[in-house]
């Protein structure tokens, strides 16, 4: 009797664990006979789990493993249709490719949450073009959310509304001279705040060069559960600025013994590469297209500096570093500033027209196209000069005109 109860045991733990979800798809007039589904499982640190499927006469269905809410992405390299799922879950997806605004919808167990999702897109629109209408269209969002709060798990919900609070700092906190908001622990389980949060943070430490001060001070101003995502953000970054003992230091006081083992890898190995991708070694040949269709090489620019810059439209520092460096473009007018973007085409295609330079994108692969892992790109921005012999001149050129003009020189006198 004892061993069976201990086996019931057993497979009741197993069956706890083993929860799913299921995505069905009813695609018409796709452009392809197979899709990408992605479960973007820790945003932080860029981790996911990618399935491809076939779609028969439009349709697909798909279980998936889940333990908890997640955000998840399907794609036909064309069009991207983002979503939220919970265990338990079982979702279908309607849309015509030839018209996804006008016909994109959800049905289903879950169904809720994801047609309310559809709405962030719509709210980012409004907020770019009445900012002074943050707290209030934000809070609109949020009584919508509340209205349909009992038909998802409570993490659902979190995300969700972490989401809605990350739009509210983005869009009100976006001045550097403003003094900083106050952050909240509750909303850490939503990447979109943990992003607004290192945004915000990122725009008034950008000057800082004392590698141990900067890191003092920015878990200072942040809350306990807020501080290893968000710190784990700016070490993505830093590592290749800042590649001395102080790097280590500092690595060791953000993770010590916190648990946090997952995060800690990802540095430790971000920083190995960084230690390795630097001046002098032959930089990564790509193939990408520019907004004419052509497909573009790094030995196309053989033979003259390259500034190049990976980047998304929704990106605030990128927006910041791009405002910055405008006036040293027609400076250097011998210098290539080559911007590459992780939007998808139409994102992007819009985004273009406000940024002189030469543009390519990543081919609606957004950010798995390999060209990202080759130049170690885990933020944005990430920019390198490259030399005229096509071999990495500067791994971290500076956000800033004055030394960024002095590195630019450099490289066009060596």
């Amino acid at each position: 009797m004892k061993q069976l109860l201990m086996y019931c045991l057993f497979f009741y733990s197993i069956a706890a664990h083993a929860q799913k979800a299921v995505l069905k798809g009813n695609i018409a007039h796709s452009p392809k006979d197979t899709m990408m589904v992605a479960l973007l499982t820790d945003q932080v640190i860029g981790d996911m789990q990618t399935y491809q499927v076939i779609l028969r006469q439009g349709k697909f269905r798909l279980e998936l493993p889940l333990n908890t809410s997640c955000y998840f992405a399907v794609s036909d390299n064309q069009h991207y249709i983002h979503g939220l799922m919970e265990p338990g879950d079982s979702l279908e997806l309607f849309y015509d490719a030839q018209d996804i605004p006008g016909t994109l919808r959800f049905a289903g167990s879950g169904a809720e949450k994801c047609n309310y999702y559809q709405s962030f897109a719509q709210l980012k629109s409004n907020l770019r073009e009445r900012a002074e209408w943050t707290d209030s269209l934000t809070d609109l969002h949020l009584a919508q959310l509340r209205m349909i709060r009992s038909a998802m798990r409570p993490e659902s919900y979190n995300q969700l509304r972490g989401q809605l609070e990350g739009f509210r700092l983005s869009f009100k906190y976006n001045d550097p001279a403003m003094p900083l908001p106050s952050f909240h622990d509750s909303l850490s389980y939503s990447f979109n705040y943990i992003n607004a949060a290192y945004n915000i943070l990122s725009q008034r430490y950008a000057s800082e060069e004392n590698l141990i001060t900067k890191y003092k001070q920015l878990s200072l101003v942040l809350p306990a559960a807020l501080r290893v995502p968000v710190l784990t953000m700016f070490l993505s970054n830093d590592v290749k600025k800042y590649k001395s003992s102080d790097m280590d230091a500092v690595i060791e006081s953000v993770y010590g013994a916190s648990g946090h083992d997952v995060y800690k890898r990802y540095i430790r190995k971000k920083l190995f590469a960084a230690r390795t991708f630097r001046k002098g070694i032959p930089a990564p040949d790509f193939a990408l297209e520019n907004e004419r269709g052509e497909v573009v090489g790094l030995a196309d620019f053989r033979g003259k500096v390259v500034y190049i810059d990976f980047w998304f439209e929704a990106c605030v520092p990128c927006q910041a570093l791009l405002s910055r460096i405008q006036p040293l473009k027609e400076r250097f007018n011998n210098v290539v500033f080559l911007y590459v973007s992780v939007d998808d085409r139409n994102v992007w295609k819009r985004a273009l027209v406000k940024v002189p330079g030469y543009h390519l994108y990543t081919n609606n692969k957004g950010r798995q196209h390999p060209v990202l892992s080759a130049y170690n790109v885990n933020g944005y921005p990430t920019t390198y000069i490259i030399g005229k012999d096509g071999h990495i001149f500067n791994e971290a050129p500076s956000g800033y005109p004055n030394e960024l003009a002095k590195q630019l020189e450099g490289a066009l006198g060596e």
